[in-house]
């Protein structure tokens, strides 16, 4: 049995249907479907079809040994690469969130895509052609070039061995030395500037400047309010509110990690692991976690929709704040995060 037949029969013995269960579990029902119909090649990196395993386990109550054998034979069988990557916690998760932000604008161009598709394919693969026709023509002058190149540099040979003898010893031993001292000349020319561009390095280090990192404007919504979710109605997703506030509560489905940052307190790092829970409160909550598809975020009590191919997202509490605050909200430097405003104030100038 396949791990897609697996899932589809657990489900089905629970009377749960697959929209039901995407809301349950935080995985989409692009990647229910996939998964069930054993479409592994549409799904993301095998370490996150992993975890979705273990949040439809703990939801379809099947045994998760069971589920992660299925899923291992179904990938062999498949011939899709099995090799399971854990996702540590680095120092730097800087080139993660501008994948996620990249990964954004990829699903906002396959969002409106149209029919014009194959068209502009056609269009690539002519352009594509005629390129490479002018590289053959290119190619093929620039052959003839050098060869006319090296007759007349043969010629040019020719006619200074004939001449050589014409010039006197002495004279050639001079013209000699000044090309030696020429070349000395040059060598000295050059050499201060290296000297002077270490100098920079050194003195931009002692001064504690961070390397250069590009920054990119956040999104101007990077989560929405599911208003008709049924986990709204769970009791065991409620908490006091503080008016005027963001609450925020998260609860992890598998192991995470969160950085985040409320009103003017200090970036606070930490793994939450499956199970457990994690609550803010301030007028303005910066979060980046990890594996966000494994969590249910509620904002105010109301369910939140997150969306991320990688897994990683950065979230602005509330939205309307998003346009004051630049990707990565937290960028590290010798292990110590920084907001995107007091990084590029120490950053050395590209």
């Amino acid at each position: 049995m396949s791990i897609g037949s697996f899932i589809k029969k657990n489900r089905e013995q629970k009377q749960v249907s697959l929209e039901a269960l995407s809301l349950k579990t935080k995985i989409s029902l692009k990647l229910l479907k996939n998964l069930e119909a054993d479409d592994l090649k549409s799904l993301p990196n095998p370490t996150f079809v992993k975890g979705y395993i273990k949040s439809l386990a703990r939801e379809l109550k099947f045994d998760i040994n069971e589920g992660l054998t299925l899923l291992s034979e179904t990938y062999k069988n498949k011939l899709i690469c099995t090799e399971e990557v854990d996702t540590p916690i680095s120092e730097d998760h800087d080139e993660d969130e501008l994948k996620e932000l990249k990964n954004s604008g990829i699903d906002f161009i396959h969002k409106y895509a149209n029919a014009k598709t194959a068209l502009i394919a056609l269009s690539v693969v002519f352009v594509i052609f005629i390129i490479i026709s002018i590289n053959k023509i290119i190619n093929n002058v620039t052959t003839q070039k050098d060869e006319i190149k090296n007759k007349q540099q043969k010629a040019i040979t020719h006619i200074k061995d004939k001449d050589e003898s014409l010039f006197n010893l002495k004279i050639s031993e001079k013209l000699k030395q000044d090309t030696k001292q020429s070349s000395l000349n040059q060598k000295e020319d050059i050499a201060p500037p290296k000297k002077s561009i270490q100098k920079e390095e050194i003195t931009s280090q002692k001064k504690g400047m961070f390397p250069f990192k590009k920054f990119y404007p956040a999104p101007q919504k990077t989560y929405e309010i599911v208003k008709e979710s049924p986990l709204n109605q769970e009791s065991q997703y409620q908490i006091a509110l503080e008016e005027g506030m963001q609450n925020i509560a998260i609860y992890a489905n598998d192991d995470t990690w969160i950085s985040y940052k409320v009103d003017n307190q200090k970036i606070k790092r930490y793994i939450l692991k499956a199970g457990k829970n994690a609550f803010l409160k301030g007028k303005t909550v910066l979060l980046f976690m990890g594996n966000v598809h494994a969590t249910n975020i509620f904002l105010n009590n109301q369910h939140i929709s997150v969306k991320s191919k990688t897994g990683v997202k950065s979230l602005i509490f509330p939205n309307n704040k998003s346009q004051n605050y630049e990707l990565p909200l937290f960028p590290t430097f010798n292990g110590t995060s920084y907001t995107a405003k007091e990084y590029k104030a120490k950053m050395i100038k590209n």
